[in-house]
């Protein structure tokens, strides 16, 4: 966890915050020509929370924000049934990049499987997963965003909690 120190106020005592890593991600509004684009990375309730009452960021709406890496946090999916209804509540154009299955890490091999495989000089490698969301929009042309979906890669609506 990330230790942060700061001060309160002007005369206040030094205040000790422990925050986690996605308390602190970093989280990019992106603005060319008419296209404006928000990467919230793993930021967290709390981080965003800041990042809505700070009164330096950027007016406007994004055009784009919701693509979503799942994952699985304390032994649960996530986005869960109720982040679903929540996110789709407010947009219709939603989507997630893999299923949750495919960003698990993989298995590891039994040692005398890794054993057997290094004598034997076979190279093994890990092919990359196609899993993901394309998004693609010509600036200044005010078009509709084109999204293209690859691998295990759906609508939110679709996703299997």
């Amino acid at each position: 966890s990330v230790v942060v120190q700061g001060f309160r106020a002007k005369g206040r005592a030094r205040e000790r915050l422990h925050l986690s890593p996605n308390d602190v991600a970093v989280v990019l509004w992106i603005a060319l020509g008419d296209i404006t684009v928000l990467l919230g990375s793993d930021l967290e309730r709390r981080g965003w929370a800041t990042v809505v009452r700070d009164t330096g960021r950027p007016n406007g709406k994004a055009s784009v924000f919701a693509v979503i890496t799942p994952g699985k946090r304390g032994g649960r999916v996530v986005p869960t049934r109720l982040d679903k209804q929540r996110i789709l509540s407010m947009t219709s154009n939603a989507y997630v990049s893999s299923t949750a299955e495919s960003t698990a890490p993989a298995r590891s091999r039994p040692t005398m499987v890794e054993r057997t495989v290094r004598q034997s000089g076979i190279r093994l490698r890990r092919t990359p997963t196609p899993d993901g969301v394309r998004l693609r929009r010509q600036i200044g042309s005010g078009a509709s965003w084109a999204v293209e979906r690859f691998g295990a890669a759906c609508h939110l609506r679709d996703f299997a909690v």
